[in-house]
């Protein structure tokens, strides 16, 4: 089975090609830096958003985080408990 030399990501995911390099489609058409920061600091400013209107409602949790073990959740989890406390 091929796999993505850059995200490993593997040749039997729905709509994956590879390129001359070993490197998929989804990895080839990613954001330029530039870009890649501005949707970061977006995502990051939406996510400090959500958090902070669940915080404080009187409940024994402040905020749920539901997981499916990709890659973005796993950055939401890490964001979660190292910088919205």
């Amino acid at each position: 089975m091929q796999r993505c030399k850059k995200c490993i990501m593997p040749s039997n995911y729905p709509g994956i090609s590879f390129n001359e390099k070993g490197i998929c489609n989804f990895c080839a058409a990613q954001m330029s830096p530039d870009v890649a920061k501005d949707a970061q600091e977006a995502f990051y400013n939406d996510f400090r958003n959500t958090v902070n209107n669940a915080r404080g409602k009187g409940r024994e949790y402040d905020c749920l985080i539901s997981l499916s073990g990709g890659k973005d959740n796993v950055c939401r989890a890490y964001l979660g408990i190292r910088s919205i406390r």
